[in-house]
């Protein structure tokens, strides 16, 4: 794994921007609608939705209601593949309800659940995303630690481009969708 700010997370804009040449200020600019719409990121979040409500319907379970309840609070995820501990809570309350675990009626508030993934670093949800979802615009990335360090875009390019220096290309043209997008900005 590469080593970066936020540890093993990179963006794929920014590894695009870099293999194509351009340099921090160019390609913060590509952190657009534009850009995250011919990525697929505007569908991203139904396609991903419509696939957990039918890996969990195939167990008995609505997830689409805590969905539901999640996005009320803003966005509900640490990163890519990590939910915030609430969420992880309300999957396993909804989970024990259906093997019998818990009472369907018992009251259960996962929203008391300490979130020790808040340590770790992530990735805001920038504004042209943030709007399309309908969740609060974010533009800080935020550094792992207790003290929540957080950067803006362009400090978080200079770093992403220092790591990116010392990788091998292919390497990073192995990153899912990176060549496609390093086609579009030839």
């Amino acid at each position: 794994m590469l080593p970066g700010l936020t540890q093993h997370y990179h963006s794929r804009i920014a590894i695009g921007g870099f293999l194509a040449g351009r340099d921090e200020v160019a390609t913060a600019a590509l952190y657009n609608a534009l850009v995250f719409g011919r990525l697929g990121y505007f569908d991203a979040y139904a396609r991903e939705r419509a696939l957990a409500g039918w890996h969990f319907a195939q167990d008995g379970i609505a997830i689409e209601p805590l969905i539901d309840r999640w996005r009320e609070r803003g966005c509900f995820m640490h990163s890519t593949n990590h939910p915030m501990a609430w969420a992880y809570a309300d999957v396993a309350v909804a989970i024990c309800r259906r093997i019998g675990l818990i009472d369907a009626t018992a009251p259960a508030d996962p929203g008391e659940i300490v979130d020790d993934l808040a340590m770790h670093s992530t990735h805001p949800v920038l504004p042209p995303l943030a709007a399309r979802l309908g969740v609060p615009a974010q533009s800080q990335f935020k550094l792992p630690g207790h003290a929540g360090r957080q950067v803006a875009l362009e400090e978080f390019l200079a770093a992403e481009f220092e790591a990116f220096a010392t990788a091998p290309r292919e390497d990073l043209l192995a990153v899912p969708g990176v060549p496609e997008l390093v086609a579009m900005l030839a």
